[in-house]
């Protein structure tokens, strides 16, 4: 049971990793739109 609890927590802390990086990277696309209209 411990190591199954241990394997989720590490499981939640890659899904957040990867959450924080979709959003990074939208947040880049999304600066990169603006830009082009304002160019």
């Amino acid at each position: 049971m411990f190591v199954r609890e241990r394997k989720q927590k590490h499981y939640t802390n890659w899904y957040n990793a990867f959450v924080w990086v979709k959003n990074l990277v939208g947040f880049v696309i999304w600066l990169s739109r603006t830009g082009e209209k304002r160019d």
